[in-house]
């Protein structure tokens, strides 16, 4: 009896793993056809995007898919499809789009500076922070009530966004996903998140213009236009033929601390492809590089250029912090910002790069430059 009980239990621990080891197959080859499943889902066609590292778009033969990776969380994909008015939308775990997007909330000077090379101001319905709006057609759409003004970004009043009759909200995703973005999306209204304010390369910044370009049903405007720039831009780079040999510094002091780009920044990449000769543009980096008073007192003893004081003149430096008078570039160098008119920097400094180029090239080349795009010199 003991035996035959020994034996039954063996024989169920069999069973059981044999059980066990089914299961753990079948999870196995679930899992491989899941994986074939969403690797199908990803088209075969061509990314339109050459520079840009978190924007994808792809042009399929019933849609145009748009794919937005966001730059901290790798795993995080924003899906949009976007089909003409008149097609069937499907889901597919994707936010469908319907084309062209005649009711945009451009929440970011660089949306309506993109939106306005390609003539599409009467697709905004709504703006944030409008004192910095620098767009004639949009200044005129604010006063007539035509665009609604939401506040502040980081205070968008949820009543005046659904008032103002958007059904696609564009974002800069600062703080993350867009507020309520679920309840949003239940009321038909699509939140996209644009990051380009964290590409490295300007013309991957200036890339988004593509994005505008399919949401609007302009693609192939907003295609030749960035052709075009791209061509302006390496011209530019062409001109270059070495580094110039006096140094350059950007940023300013916060308190006691000096506050500049890091050399593989947006900004370091600019100073490289003009030419200039930036001090800090072999250190490691996408944000700032932090150094202390002592070691920037230090490091620009022969500095000549200051870049992007964040002011638009030397008293205005002095009043931000006195220790400032200290650097040898404000003794004895020029000081350059972007502060010429600084709405129209933040509109469109960003779509128009190779202007931006052009500038730092001129201020690296000309003793006095005239006539910049973006940039003054500051007295």
């Amino acid at each position: 009896m003991f035996s035959r009980e020994i034996f039954q239990i063996r024989m169920n621990n069999i069973k059981f793993f044999i059980a066990l080891n089914c299961i753990f197959w079948l999870l196995i080859l679930g899992a491989c056809s899941q994986n074939e499943v969403k690797n199908s889902q990803v088209p075969s066609v061509k990314n339109s995007c050459k520079y840009s590292k978190w924007l994808q778009i792809f042009e399929l033969e019933k849609s145009i898919e748009i794919k937005v990776l966001h730059p901290d969380h790798p795993e995080i994909i924003y899906s949009f499809s976007c089909k003409k008015n008149n097609a069937n939308a499907s889901s597919n775990n994707k936010d469908n789009v319907l084309i062209p997007c005649l009711d945009i909330a451009a929440l970011s000077s660089t949306h309506i500076g993109m939106l306005s090379v390609l003539n599409s101001e009467d697709a905004i319905c709504a703006v944030s922070d409008s004192k910095f709006v620098y767009n004639a057609s949009v200044k005129q759409g604010l006063q007539s009530g035509a665009i609604l003004s939401l506040g502040a970004s980081q205070e968008i009043s949820m009543e005046l966004l659904i008032s103002s009759g958007a059904k696609t909200i564009v974002h800069s995703a600062f703080s993350g996903d867009f507020p309520h973005r679920k309840e949003l999306k239940k009321m038909g209204i699509t939140c996209i998140p644009n990051f380009d304010w964290r590409e490295e390369d300007p013309l991957g910044k200036a890339e988004w213009l593509l994005l505008f370009g399919y949401l609007t049903g302009k693609e192939e405007q907003a295609k030749k236009l960035f052709s075009e720039l791209v061509i302006s831009y390496k011209a530019t780079m062409k001109k270059v033929k070495k580094q110039t040999k006096d140094q350059l510094i950007s940023g300013n002091f916060i308190r006691d601390y000096w506050y500049a780009p890091a050399g593989e920044s947006y900004n370091a990449k600019l100073f490289k492809d003009a030419g200039m000769n930036y001090i800090y543009s072999k250190t490691k980096g996408t944000g700032s590089y932090t150094v202390s008073m002592e070691k920037i007192l230090m490091d620009t003893k022969d500095v000549k250029i200051w870049i992007n004081p964040g002011f638009s003149s030397r008293a205005e430096i002095i009043k931000s912090n006195a220790k400032a008078k200290r650097l040898n570039c404000f003794q004895n160098g020029k000081i350059y910002c972007y502060s010429n008119d600084l709405n129209k920097f933040w509109e469109l400094s960003a779509v128009q790069p190779h202007l931006l180029l052009a500038d730092l090239y001129s201020i690296s080349s000309i003793p006095s430059p005239k006539n910049l795009n973006f940039y003054k010199e500051l007295k």
